[in-house]
This record gives structure tokens, C-alpha cells and sequence, in this order.
């Protein structure tokens, strides 16, 4: 005979259940299991656990019967750790990695503790590298990187802004302040002094409003010449503005190239900036790392392993230009930083703006990459055309212009619509700087 019996689950789950009442206690069992994802359970009804010989006929299981159903968390603990313990040394996860699982579970995106630990053993394959854990060999290593034995610099001629004066006075009045200077926070502020007057310069350099706006640029004319007019506003594609964010999350899981391990590589940059909100490594251009004067021997290891990050998601989200840059400070030493789109990592001196040639440069520097990152600005109007075409429009206008900061970006006349080639950071930064020597 049929019975009609409903199975509730610890979770509050409650299931309808058609079976014959010739069923054992142990058969049943069994069935109950496949709606438990094949767990083992612990079914009882009215506070008893069933026999497992017996029928449901011989123990008088009648329709409307509530059975409930547990999952037999001692058989699942021992067996997680039983698989824990084979775990490599090397499997590490970072604090904030942990914490991170532990906030979903406590949000319910994760259902009980115990698949939070089948989460973590499923993720123990993986090595967890938090940035400055890692030296700059294995990064270079396992991302397949490339360290040039030439020191990124500015060319010898580069005509260099002038160090506005609201940054001294800042100085002299930080220092009248009585800051404590031995902390991080003091390095940022004195780093920040620097850094937004040199975005405000890089903004108009690159003719972009100084306040965001939704307007859309007035519709162009075809140009006569491929080398746009310097300063020539109106001919401006509508693009994406870039924003500087502090604290900015990144992540990339990369394989190892030789071993094939995978690995995750984890860390929280000071500031980037890119076109897009938070949490899109793939769209950073600019990182900037800030540690105290006892430390700032680590933040160039923690920049490198940023401009990593970015790159490889840059590569992995077929960036037309991967490329990404920053600097390290420790608001009075600086070192700056590219990684090229081929993949190799150029690292200029440490400049210390205590020398007032040093201070002009870092600024200039600082200007320059902000002024690179706004000019890769993705447009409304992408450029039509294969990516050799692309790349080929970028070199006539490196051939065609010289550098001083930025000229506007060229327009491609290649179809009904005019519209503004991928720029190449390597061609701009490198070979039309004149940054190496």
C-alpha cells in the first residue's frame, strides 16, 4: 500500500514522499539520502530512529507522518578531516580569504559551517599568495614576466611642468601640523599633496573637463591629416572617465607556467585608478602603493605584484592593451614602475623629493602616467578595423608627433565614421617619452 510521508530537512526544506509501506527502515533511508545529495542522514520520526529491518507496514507508518531528516554531521567532520589532513603545506589561504568565506556564511550564501569546510577543501589545491608575500622572482616566475636590465627614466630634454605652489605650502603646513610622521597614514596624506594637483594637470593636458559630464562631445568633422591639432577639444571622441579609488581590491588566479599549479594571488592597492567601479582588475591602468619610511623597502615588491594582477586580467579580458603602470612611496621617496603589454617590468630609480630636481620629476612622472592611463580611455565608438590596423594607426602617430605630454589621440579615417585608434602605453610610454635610455 502507498503512503504519503514528508520529509523535513534541518534547513527548513520540507518534501512530499509517495512509497510503499513494504519499505525497510533502511530502504527508506536510502531514498531519503538521494533528496539529500546523497549525505549521510539520521531519520527519525517522532523523536526515534527507525529500525532498519523492519517495514513501514510493521511499524504502523500511516500517511501524514513527519519524518525528520539530519545529516550525520559526526561521519561528515570525520571524513573532512580525513581529507584535511592530506592537504599540502603549501595550500595556504590568506586571513582576509577566510574571513571573506566566513562573512557569506554568516550571510547564508554559505549554508552550514560544514560546506563552508567542503568549500575550503575543494579550493586546497590552490597556493594563496596575499602581495608581499611573494618574492619578485616567483612573480616574475609564475606570471611569466620579464624584469629589463634598463632603469625606466624621462628623457634628458622632456619640458616638465612646474611644481605648483599649493603643494609646498601643503608641505610646510603638514609639517607646522605636528603629524606623527612615523605611519602610513601620514605617508599617504604627504603622497595625496603630490598626487592631486598632478591628476588635475594630467586632465588638462589631455583636454578632459575637470568635472564629469554626461554631455556628449558635438559630432566631428573628418580630419585632413591622421596627427590630430594640438588642443583641438572638439574633436574629442566621448570616452569613459578614469577615477582614482583608494583601497582597491585585486585578484588574479593564474596557472603555474612549468608545474601547472594554480595559484591566487590576492592584495588591496592604496589607490588605483581605472574606467570602471570596483572588483574589474582588468581595468586598472595606474597602482599606487604608500608604506611608512621603515618599510618602503616592501612597497616595490607589492607594486610589482599589483601591475602583475592587472596585467594578467588585462590579458585575460583581451585587453587591446594590457599594459599597466604605478609607483611606490613613501611620501618622499618615490619609484615608478611599467609593465609592458610583452610582459616586461621596467623600474626607474628611487627619486626623493627632499632634491628639488628629484621633486620636479616625480611630479612630471606622476602627471605623465595619469595622462598615459586617460588617453587608453575606452570610447564610445570603438575603432573598426583588425588589430593590425589598430597598431598600425598607433605607429603612424608615434612617427608623426613628437612627445612633450599627450597630443590628442588621432583619428582612423577607415570608414563612414571616424573614431579614435587603440593607444598602445609601450609606444607612448616608452618610445615617445624617450623613458628609456
Amino acid at each position: 500500500m502507498d503512503v504519503d510521508i514528508c520529509l523535513k530537512f534541518s534547513d527548513n526544506r520540507e518534501v512530499s514522499l509517495n512509497v510503499q509501506d513494504s519499505l525497510t527502515g533502511a530502504q527508506l533511508v536510502e531514498l531519503v539520502k538521494s533528496e539529500a545529495g546523497g549525505q549521510k542522514i539520521i531519520l527519525t520520526c517522532m523523536g526515534a530512529r527507525l529500525h532498519p529491518d523492519k517495514t513501514l507496514r510493521e511499524l504502523d507508518v500511516r500517511s501524514g507522518y513527519v519524518f525528520k531528516v539530519d545529516l550525520d554531521s559526526a561521519h561528515q567532520i570525520t571524513k573532512i578531516r580525513q581529507t584535511a589532513a592530506t592537504i599540502p603545506k603549501t595550500a595556504k589561504f590568506g586571513r582576509g580569504y577566510i574571513i571573506e568565506q566566513i562573512c557569506r556564511l554568516a550571510e547564508s550564501q554559505i549554508a552550514t559551517p560544514l560546506d563552508l569546510a567542503r568549500f575550503l577543501l575543494g579550493e586546497s589545491n590552490k597556493v594563496y599568495r596575499v602581495a608581499g608575500e611573494a618574492g619578485k622572482d616567483e612573480i616574475l616566475n609564475i606570471f611569466n614576466l620579464e624584469e629589463a636590465a634598463v632603469p625606466l627614466r624621462l628623457k634628458d630634454d622632456t619640458s616638465l611642468h612646474s611644481i605648483p605652489d599649493e603643494i609646498l605650502k601643503n608641505f610646510k603646513a603638514l609639517e607646522g601640523a605636528g603629524y606623527d610622521r612615523n605611519n602610513e597614514q601620514y605617508c599617504r596624506l604627504r603622497a595625496e599633496f603630490i598626487m592631486i594637483p598632478a591628476l588635475v594637470q594630467a586632465r588638462r593636458s589631455a583636454n578632459v573637463p575637470l568635472r564629469s559630464s554626461t554631455r556628449r562631445a558635438p559630432k566631428r568633422k573628418r580630419p585632413t591629416s591622421i596627427t590630430a591639432t594640438i588642443g583641438d577639444t572638439d574633436t574629442e571622441a566621448p570616452r569613459q572617465d578614469l577615477k582614482m579609488f583608494q583601497e582597491y581590491d585585486l585578484r588574479a588566479e593564474v596557472n603555474h607556467p612549468v608545474s601547472g599549479v594554480p595559484y591566487v594571488f590576492s592584495g588591496r592597492a592604496d589607490w588605483a585608478a581605472g574606467h570602471s567601479g570596483r572588483g574589474f582588475s582588468d581595468s586598472v591602468l595606474v597602482c599606487v602603493e604608500a608604506k611608512k619610511r621603515e618599510t618602503f623597502g616592501n612597497a616595490e615588491l607589492q607594486l610589482t605584484a599589483y601591475l602583475a594582477i592587472c596585467h594578467h586580467e588585462r590579458k585575460r579580458a583581451n585587453k587591446s592593451v594590457p599594459s599597466v603602470q604605478g609607483f611606490s612611496t613613501d611620501g618622499q621617496r618615490y619609484t615608478f614602475q611599467l609593465l609592458t603589454s610583452d610582459g616586461t617590468l621596467h623600474t626607474s630609480k628611487t627619486y626623493d623629493t627632499v632634491d628639488e630636481m628629484d621633486f620636479e620629476i616625480v611630479y612630471n612622472f606622476i602627471v605623465h602616467q595619469v595622462e598615459t592611463a586617460i588617453n587608453l580611455s575606452p570610447t564610445s565608438t570603438p575603432v573598426k578595423g583588425s588589430r593590425t590596423e589598430k597598431e598600425e594607426a598607433v605607429r603612424t602617430y608615434a612617427q608623426d608627433t613628437y612627445w612633450e605630454i599627450f597630443e590628442p589621440p588621432p583619428y582612423c579615417s577607415d570608414g563612414e565614421e571616424e573614431e579614435r585608434p587603440d593607444l598602445d602605453l609601450d609606444t607612448f610610454a616608452l618610445r615617445e617619452r624617450g623613458m628609456l635610455k
